[in-house]
């Protein structure tokens, strides 16, 4: 979703969703699907060290598709705590 992700620049990529009614978000997601979410006028993307999450109201977190629990929380990047390797067949 974040276009122009880097996993090496050291910065999260965040995205947020403004509010959306059920109609724009189905829309926002066919954008997604196509790359373009970039230009939904609802959406904003950050590039940042660290991330606070504090809530007025309980929230469940979800990262990349997974329950990761619930708020208020914190995120920040490890550099060179993750060591990728990457293989091609071809």
């Amino acid at each position: 979703m974040a276009l122009g992700a880097d996993m090496a620049d050291g910065l999260l990529d965040v995205v947020v969703l403004g509010d959306m009614n059920k109609i724009e978000f189905i829309q926002g997601l066919t954008m997604a699907y196509k790359g373009t979410l970039g230009k939904h006028p609802k959406m904003s993307t950050y590039k940042v060290e660290k991330i606070d999450i504090k809530p007025a109201e309980s929230l469940f977190l979800q990262t990349d598709g997974e329950l990761m629990g619930q708020a208020p929380t914190s995120f920040r990047v490890l550099p060179q705590t993750l060591r990728i390797a990457i293989y091609s067949t071809s």
